[in-house]
């Protein structure tokens, strides 16, 4: 009796009805936040990864890994000989680092430490009036 076909069948139907459970929110993007938001470094990420908050809100970073991390305007580091709009240096860990940008716009982030940013560690803030 051969079941092997039937069932691999069904076993692949099932999971890729399970997989679109999942979908697109419905709900309204969130209000920029403002004040004050902390992201986690851990497990080689930035959580939350993207960010979008009112000018001036202080977005405290909080290494939360067993190894340093930095955080690093990313537009310019390595492809200019400019200086990064913010740079963090060194956040050992549990350490913090806070950043306030004053100025709307997009300002896209990674750790660049070796090897970081080629493992996923990268983020965007984006700013708003």
């Amino acid at each position: 009796m051969r079941r092997t076909p039937f069932m691999a069948v069904l076993l692949l139907t099932i999971l890729t009805a399970l997989s679109g459970c999942g979908g697109a929110s419905a709900e309204p993007p969130a209000e920029p936040a403002e004040g004050e938001v902390t992201v986690v470094m851990k497990a080689m990420k930035f959580s939350p990864a993207e960010l979008t908050v009112k000018a001036g809100t202080k977005i405290t970073f909080v290494n939360q890994d067993a190894i340093a991390h930095d955080v690093v305007q990313s537009t310019v580091r390595g492809l200019w000989k400019e200086t990064p709009a913010f740079d963090s240096g060194v956040i050992r860990p549990g350490e913090s680092w806070t950043l306030t940008i004053d100025e709307p716009g997009t300002y896209p982030f990674l750790c660049s430490q070796a090897g970081h940013y080629t493992a996923g560690m990268v983020g965007t803030i984006t700013v708003v009036e």
